[in-house]
This record gives structure tokens, sequence and C-alpha cells, in this order.
């Protein structure tokens, strides 16, 4: 259209419009020469004087709804079950009540079966609108029953709670019960050094941020 005004007339006939007059024209800068020639081009006078808009800048609000995928569940899983095996250095990882949640970390497979997104919190200090002062990892695991399950909030911050997750690693190997077992804890990113090098540590959660496992 801009090299053969031809092109506009035929838009103008196939709509009816062919005998329109034009009633304002918009253009930037540097397109204002070439939109007068095919103003004029159609018999009309192109505005003597054209006006600049300006349009300040303004905020607007979006929502946006995102969805993990497959692969992030599993890394989910596979942080739970490396930090259970920490923390309970008697077991190996090679226990065949394992072979459910390492073939889901490996091969995928039913997420809801081991990885369930919370609706509450399992830090009793988020329950009650505290945040952390620094980005936080919190990880704990529950030993009892016969059961070892996992709870794991990653990417916390002073204006960012993302929603906690309860893991399923599995049935407890052990043949002796004994009551339930707690271990939480919190990995706290701290300011980087003079190298830009990040550092961090690891914090017993426990005393800290009061870690309770809010019950059905």
């Amino acid at each position: 259209m801009r090299e053969n005004p031809e092109m506009l007339r035929q838009y103008l006939r196939a709509h009816g419009i062919e005998n329109a007059k034009p009633v304002h024209a918009i253009a930037l800068p540097e397109e204002i020469s070439w939109v007068e020639d095919l103003i004029r081009s159609l018999g009309f006078q192109p505005p003597a004087n054209w006006t600049t808009t300006e349009f300040p800048p303004q905020k607007i609000q979006l929502v946006v709804n995102t969805h993990a995928a497959a692969p992030y569940f599993r890394a989910v899983a596979k942080i739970a079950f490396h930090y259970t095996l920490k923390m309970f250095p008697e077991l190996t990882g090679h226990e065949r009540e394992f072979d459910g949640i390492k073939d889901f970390i490996w091969n995928g497979g039913e997420i809801s079966r081991f990885v369930q997104q919370r609706d509450d919190q399992f830090v009793e200090n988020f329950r009650r609108g505290m945040r952390p002062t620094k980005w936080t990892h919190i990880l704990a695991v529950e030993r009892g029953g016969g059961v070892i399950t996992c709870y794991v909030q990653l990417f916390v911050g002073p204006r960012s709670l993302p929603p906690p997750y309860t893991v399923s690693i599995g049935r407890d190997p052990s043949a002796i019960l004994t009551k339930p077992r707690l271990i939480s804890h919190q990995y706290v990113i701290l300011t980087a050094n003079p190298m830009q090098v990040p550092q961090g540590v690891m914090e017993d959660a426990n005393p800290v941020n009061h870690v309770w496992i809010p019950r059905p």
C-alpha cells in the first residue's frame, strides 16, 4: 500500500467506501511524508498542521496464570527425597519402599500420588502473617506411623510466599515403629560477598520458625 496506492483504492472499493472522505490521519513522525502522498493520491488534501499527541506513562494491572510442568514436580520430589536421606543417614535410598518415588523422579508419572500442593502453610510463623527478611527455602521431614513425608517450600522472600508442597516419600523401611519425629531446616540466601558469590546458611527451622504440620 505504501508503494502502490491502488491497493488502498481496491481495499476501499471492497468495503463499499471508495467515495468516503478521510477525516483523521494518524502517523508516526517518520511516516507523515508518505501518508500525505497516499492521501493526495486519493484526491484529498492532507492536514496542514500535524498535532503531536503525548501519552503519559501509565500503570496497568495484569493477572497472569501460570502452570508448572511435570519436570518441576519431579524436581520438588528429588529435593525432598535427598533431604530425607540426609536427615536420616541410616537410610541408603536403595530400600524397596522408595522404588515408587525414585521411579517418579526418573521417569515421571501421576504427580498427585507423590507431590501435593498445600492450601495452607506448614510454617507457623507464615500462618501468623510473618515473612522472612531474606530469600529462603524451607524443608521439613516427618517420620512416624510407618510412613515418611516431606514438606517443601521454595523461594520464600519478604514479599513472596509460594505454595508449599507435601511429598510422599514412601513407607518407613524400619521394622520398629517409633513416635513421630519432625526435622526441619531453612536454607537462607545471604548478601553476596565481595567476590559476588552468593552465600547461604542452613539453619534449624524448628525453634526459629515453629514448623508445625497442620492436620486435616
